[in-house]
């Protein structure tokens, strides 16, 4: 994990390179999967955080999930969807606070013009995009199943997926499995244990994934090598990880 931070901390922190809608998004969600992954380490330094690190994995794995996504089914379109899908979160927000009496016309000036600009541009969205509880129109799980079934995810990356995403969604909700896991201290301490592995693992997994995806698209786009050293180090990390994956199955 040290390692990976490491080695891609000079991408989290630069600017893009062009401005296109999908290398923008992709920008913002390579810097949440960084911060989140840092955060993953800071977890990994204590004892008996385990649940806390794989709850935290759910979010790097939904955020690769939404660019596989948006690779798959035309990134440029999809991330258009994803970016004007925030007024309708804004929207959202504003009439929550509306409804509890706050009046937004008492707020400084500056803030009011953030209002008007947003509710301008949720005004000009489509019924469709108005209605859509997420930016997809569908959950991650939905996701992942729909890009299995049209085999733009292998059966064995699908499996491995779901199950690393469910072991996140448990450690989030309600989870009869946690909850027994926590009643004796010896027991506690091994399955954190068991979840900060889980965690780790697929938190890096993910994370150099994104940045191979990433560094593919900035190459893409400006027809040359960029990031040479940083991509080496990013395929020395994921075949690092590949050969322990083979040395657990023997």
């Amino acid at each position: 994990m040290e390692r990976a931070l490491k080695v891609t901390t000079p991408l989290a922190e630069a600017a893009a390179s062009h401005d296109t809608k999908f290398l923008n998004v992709l920008l913002g969600i390579y810097r949440v999967s960084f911060s989140t992954l840092r955060d993953i380490y800071y977890l990994s330094l204590n004892d008996e955080t385990g649940a806390s690190a794989l709850d935290l994995t759910r979010k790097i794995i939904e955020y690769g999930v939404t660019v596989e996504y948006m690779i798959w089914k035309g990134k440029e379109k999809m991330a258009e969807r994803f970016q004007k899908h925030m007024w309708t979160e804004i929207h959202h927000e504003l009439e929550f606070l509306k409804s509890i009496g706050q009046d937004m016309k008492t707020q400084s000036e500056e803030l009011k013009i953030g209002v008007e600009e947003a509710e301008c541009e949720y005004a000009a969205l489509n019924a469709e995009t108005k209605s859509r509880k997420s930016w997809a129109g569908l959950s991650i799980e939905g996701m992942m199943e729909s890009m299995h079934k049209a085999g733009h995810l292998k059966d064995f990356d699908f499996s491995r997926l779901s199950q690393a995403y469910i072991w996140g969604c448990r450690l989030n909700h309600a989870s009869p499995f946690v909850v027994q896991k926590l009643m004796g201290s010896q027991e506690a301490e091994g399955t954190s244990d068991f979840y900060l592995r889980q965690a780790m693992m697929f938190a890096v997994i993910f994370h150099l994934r994104l940045s191979t995806q990433y560094v593919d698209e900035i190459q893409g786009l400006s027809g040359s090598d960029v990031y040479p050293e940083l991509a080496n180090g990013v395929v020395a990390l994921r075949e690092e990880l590949e050969n322990m994956g083979q040395e657990d199955k023997r």
